[in-house]
């Protein structure tokens, strides 16, 4: 799980997930067992994480996101392994094709391409005359790549000049704010949504188009372009 133990977003999921699988039966402690990680943001502790849980040769393993899903999928091609929350798993070299994923891998993509140029008119409509716009992110965690083409074919168009951010932390973060200044942009994963504490001011200067709703309902802005 690429969240701290204590999120408060992600700690509900836990029990979420082990009460439909005790719907189709499957109870842990009784006749399953389920090892969980937190990873948070943390590259390093990843990329060990994907390791020990291969270790262990499980029957199954779930990842969330895309970076943990691609560190455990370094680890072993014969063990299933069922993703969530990737961004797009054929950009990221996940799967070859979403039709026939192959291999020991398969899951769910919360997001496409083409939400990168999405978000960027979005913003155009609620901002008039904005003239910059600013896309924040960890690359160590997030796959933005996947954005880009159609983030920057959408700033030309909207003739608005667009701006690469990457962070790795809450003071990169807030040294990117201050070097932008006011110019109203997207944020797309600054860290990890570990990183609560940072948006409320991110969302002050920047007055960004969140990717996440939980985040929105977080900070007091009616902004948001994806998945509930």
């Amino acid at each position: 799980m690429p969240f701290d133990e204590n999120d408060p977003v992600a700690k509900p999921r836990v029990p979420t997930f082990t009460q439909a699988l005790a719907g189709f039966g499957w109870i842990d402690g009784r006749n399953t067992r389920m090892d969980l990680r937190w990873a948070g943001d943390d590259i390093n502790r990843i990329r060990a994480f994907a390791q020990e849980l291969v270790g262990l040769q499980p029957d199954i393993i779930v990842t969330n996101a895309t970076v943990p899903t691609i560190a455990v999928q370094r680890e072993t091609r014969t063990i299933p392994i069922v993703f969530v929350n990737v961004s797009d798993p054929v950009a990221s070299g996940i799967v070859a094709r979403f039709d026939r994923p192959s291999a020991n891998i398969t899951g769910f993509a919360n997001y496409e391409a083409s939400m990168g140029g999405k978000w960027l008119e979005l913003l155009s409509d609620i901002a008039l005359g904005l003239k910059r716009a600013a896309i924040m992110f960890n690359p160590d965690t997030a796959p933005v790549s996947t954005f880009m083409p159609s983030f920057e074919t959408a700033a030309r168009s909207l003739k608005i000049a667009p701006i690469i951010a990457p962070v790795h932390s809450d003071v990169t973060i807030e040294t990117a704010i201050t070097a932008l200044g006011r110019a109203i942009g997207r944020l797309h994963s600054p860290i990890s949504p570990v990183n609560h504490g940072c948006f409320p001011r991110v969302a002050l200067i920047s007055g960004p188009c969140w990717r996440m709703r939980f985040l929105v309902r977080k900070v007091g802005l009616p902004l948001h372009w994806g998945r509930d």
